[in-house]
């Protein structure tokens, strides 16, 4: 069974996913779904809608600030 096709990926679809509760946040619940997904720490999904303006105050001052997450390999290949 290759990966190169999408038709040939395996499908996982969790249940206990947080739901967004209004029509403003889903930029950041897509975000914080990607960071939980591709963190092996991450256990499950830890954030709920009250988590929302936390979270948008800190990418706001991550933007404002410059500030992003550079892994050590990135910054040894470049």
């Amino acid at each position: 069974m290759g990966l190169n096709s999408a038709t040939n990926w395996p499908l996982d679809v969790p249940a206990d996913i947080p739901k967004q509760q209004n029509g403003i946040d889903c930029g950041i619940f897509v975000m914080k779904y990607a960071d939980c997904l591709t963190h092996a720490n991450c256990i499950g999904f830890p954030f709920s809608q009250k988590d929302m303006p936390y979270f948008r105050k800190r990418i706001f001052l991550d933007l404002h600030n410059q500030r992003i997450h550079v892994p050590e390999r990135a910054k040894q290949m470049g």
